[in-house]
């Protein structure tokens, strides 16, 4: 092996922009471990095309003979896509909000409702099994009060009012 490695890949998605968090790790007859000291397309937000990876394997691992094998996992990383923009919605009317990502139980949501920019009730840590529960919760209050709703998780944010 010698100092450093060249990993290429290519990403493929039929969702064009749809953004994946990228991680990369060793595996030897012992054991399966994070690859370390390496650069590159990995890491949060690489969307599809050719990438490349290099791993300074030396600085990990010294002096080392044997094999190891490369895994690359993919995950999608949390992404509105539906609404993609803020929009006004009605009271009483059903909507569906979409998603890329948040599928682990430790990705989870944080929906907001708001009246005149105050907060006045947060449904945080939603995860996706519990969204049917949240929307019961949020059209309760959306009845009664608030005039919009923020979604956001890791960043991402999208505000949406209510008229009548």
């Amino acid at each position: 092996m010698g100092d450093s490695v060249r990993i290429q890949y290519q990403l493929t998605d039929s969702v064009a922009g749809r953004a994946y968090r990228i991680d990369a790790y060793g595996i030897s007859e012992k054991d399966t471990f994070r690859l370390e000291f390496v650069t590159g397309d990995l890491g949060d937000r690489i969307t599809p095309g050719n990438k490349t990876i290099i791993w300074e394997a030396y600085r990990q691992m010294g002096r080392f003979r044997g094999k190891i094998g490369i895994e690359l996992r993919a995950v999608p990383v949390f992404s509105i896509i539906r609404p993609s923009e803020p929009v006004t919605l009605k009271r009483g009317r059903p909507y569906t909000f979409r998603w890329y990502g948040g599928n682990s139980e430790s990705d989870q949501l944080t929906i907001e409702l708001y009246q005149f920019e105050n907060k006045v009730d947060s449904l945080a840590n939603v995860a996706n099994r519990e969204l049917d529960k949240a929307k019961e919760k949020a059209t309760q209050v959306v009845d009664k009060v608030a005039d919009s709703l923020r979604i956001s998780m890791d960043g991402s944010t999208i505000t949406c009012s209510f008229s009548s």
